[in-house]
């Protein structure tokens, strides 16, 4: 009796180390289940890929018609995020759409469907945490039998910034001061507010290098170009 009770046990704990180290390869794999996986299409010359190299991704849509994804997928981020990456029409090699290295997508199938959710850090956390949260949306589809895409269109996810914290930030800016060393939380929260509607952070971030004194250059100038075209192309 002994004997099987410790035999019982060991099989208990076999069972529970297995279903613990399947659920942490789980958590460290990318949940691409939502997509086709197979080879029958393979990449096109495109960002982040050549002819002939093997697709990241592959739909297969319900008329016949498939469409490879071919990029970078972050394995250590949930779900399927990519960046620097072509959609291409498997038949004719033609390129759908392409994202680069700078953009961060996620992507997901519904039905007949791929969604691309384009998402960009932003700092609309609590105290001003930095967020990935989503600013445009692709659908590619099936439309009059034939591969359609809508294109990126802007669809900023909902967030709030509290007034107060909004009001004391601004308050702080002092004009001809420069930029200090915490320039990119500063250009992101005057990102942040414009997207809002704030039309004082929108004013200071459109004339950042006049409002401050300061010529921006290499990493602050991408950064504020870019939340510039960001702001205007959600805005528009």
């Amino acid at each position: 009796m002994f004997r099987l009770t410790i035999i019982f046990i060991c099989i208990l704990t076999f069972a529970c180390n297995n279903k613990s180290e399947t659920k942490n390869a789980v958590n460290k794999t990318p949940n691409l289940d939502t997509l086709d996986k197979d080879n029958s299409c393979n990449c096109f010359d495109g960002i982040g890929s050549r002819k002939g190299d093997t697709a990241t991704l592959v739909l297969n849509f319900r008329n016949g018609q498939s469409i490879s994804v071919c990029g970078f997928v972050d394995k250590e981020m949930e779900g399927t995020t990519i960046s620097e990456f072509n959609v291409f029409e498997c038949k004719t090699g033609k390129s759908l759409t392409e994202y680069d290295a700078m953009q961060i997508c996620k992507l997901y199938k519904k039905k007949d469907s791929l969604i691309i959710q384009e998402l960009k850090y932003l700092p609309t956390g609590k105290n001003w945490t930095w967020n990935l949260i989503q600013i445009g949306e692709e659908i590619i589809t099936i439309k009059d039998k034939k591969i359609f895409t809508t294109g990126n269109k802007p669809k900023l996810e909902k967030f709030a910034i509290d007034d107060n914290d909004a009001e004391i930030f601004l308050n702080s800016l002092t004009k001809g001061k420069g930029h200090n060393n915490e320039w990119e939380l500063e250009i992101g929260k005057l990102e942040v507010l414009t997207l809002l509607g704030n039309e004082r952070a929108k004013y200071i971030l459109e004339n950042y290098e006049e409002y401050t004194g300061q010529e921006t250059d290499g990493a602050v100038r991408e950064t504020w170009k870019d939340a510039r075209a960001i702001t205007e192309w959600i805005k528009q």
